[in-house]
């Protein structure tokens, strides 16, 4: 089987929003209802939560 790359404008040129947001949203709901495996995300600190003033101005 062949890869095809797309540029990020390809790719955009494919989707349609109104398409998809049905299919997103019931993906979403089906996912929050029925977690069997949780999802793995990493913590960042927002600017204002680091103890570090650099970020914030």
């Amino acid at each position: 089987m062949d890869t095809l790359l797309l540029t990020q404008k390809e790719v955009e040129s494919l989707l349609d929003p109104l398409e998809l947001y049905p299919a997103l949203k019931t993906a979403f709901c089906s996912y929050s209802l029925n977690r069997k495996i949780a999802a793995q995300r990493a913590h960042s600190n927002l600017p204002k939560e680091c103890e570090c003033n650099d970020f914030i101005s």
